[in-house]
């Protein structure tokens, strides 16, 4: 009978540095009832997590590794810059 084999995974030093690529009001203006006049905003941001891997089976081995996820959110905005003139670039300052 073969014993079992023990294999331990973890991730330490973990840092998460978020940007902020694009993000601008499109569509047209909508004037919903319960709230004020709003624009849909796009926005994209790219999210990279730095971490030390360390694996242990049988010898423990630390490894650097690097992950990064895009994250496109769509949500209505309100204010000046979200309902001001589409045709002249209503973006966010």
């Amino acid at each position: 009978m073969a014993s079992p084999v023990r294999f331990e995974e973890c991730r330490d030093d973990i840092t998460i540095v978020k940007n902020l690529l694009q993000q601008k009001a499109t569509g047209e203006q909508v004037v919903f009832p319960l709230i004020e006049p709003a624009r849909v905003i796009a926005s994209r941001r790219e999210c990279t997590a730095y971490y030390t891997q360390t694996a242990r089976l049988a010898i423990a081995g630390k490894e650097l590794c690097v992950a990064v996820v895009y994250v496109d959110k769509h949500a209505l905005g309100t204010g000046t810059w979200a309902v001001g003139e589409v045709g002249k670039g209503a973006e966010r300052p």
